[in-house]
């Protein structure tokens, strides 16, 4: 099994707010083990 982890953003993807996202996932084989999404507080 290998451990694998993601990455994204999108920056000023919120047209209403131009506030950024950004996103990760860890997976360990075909499980996620952790993640988060988040909307950035500032612009």
């Amino acid at each position: 099994m290998d451990l694998v982890g993601y990455t994204d953003s999108n920056w000023c993807g919120d047209k209403d707010d131009m506030k950024s996202t950004a996103c990760y996932i860890f997976m360990y084989g075909d499980a996620p083990i952790s993640w988060c999404s988040r909307k950035e507080p500032v612009v």
